[in-house]
């Protein structure tokens, strides 16, 4: 089997209260299940028939193999405002520092926070190669306390071919 690794770290950094999401073994496909019965109003009306079939059909998979499935559970907030901080701390221009720790103590902080960042995409950058640090690791952990293989290893763990530099032909002189 192979893992989707780009959405099992998706599903752990998301934030939606709506949804769970669960690792198929069989398929490494990570799915997810609405939480409510009255979840987004605007959907047309085929499109929501479509969506609860589906997930009727994987209701009655979990349910007839319940071991088959792995309940991901995304990061807590309180987890994440803590890796805010942990990053502000790296941050080296005051000003910017200061709205970031604005924003980590606003009401939704991990979109206030990327919205600072934003205005710096530098920093950005730095915040995302942190943030996914984080949860890579939690991700090991998680695959390793839930026995979980991949035919494929994480893009993070893949090891990168070096280019060796052309040798010069020696002279046989």
């Amino acid at each position: 089997m192979d893992i989707e690794w780009e959405d099992l770290q998706a599903a752990f950094l998301s934030t939606r209260t709506d949804r769970e999401f669960y690792l198929d073994r069989e398929t490494g496909e990570v799915v997810s299940l609405s939480d409510s019965e009255d979840e987004e109003e605007d959907r047309d009306e085929e499109d929501e028939a479509v969506e609860e079939n589906e997930e009727e059909t994987l209701r009655e998979e979990m349910e007839s193999d319940p071991d088959r499935f792995i309940l991901v559970t995304p990061v807590s907030i309180s987890d994440l405002v803590e890796w805010m901080l942990t990053f502000v701390h790296t941050v080296t221009v005051k000003d910017l520092a200061n709205q970031l720790l604005q924003a980590q103590n606003g009401h939704h902080p991990d979109r206030e926070f990327d919205r600072v960042l934003r205005q710096n995409p530098a920093e950005r950058a730095l915040w995302i190669g942190f943030l996914e640090t984080q949860v890579q690791e939690i991700i090991d952990g998680w695959t390793e306390e839930n026995d979980v293989e991949s035919d494929t290893p994480p893009p993070w763990k893949q090891k990168v071919a070096r280019r060796r530099p052309p040798t010069k032909p020696r002279d046989s002189a």
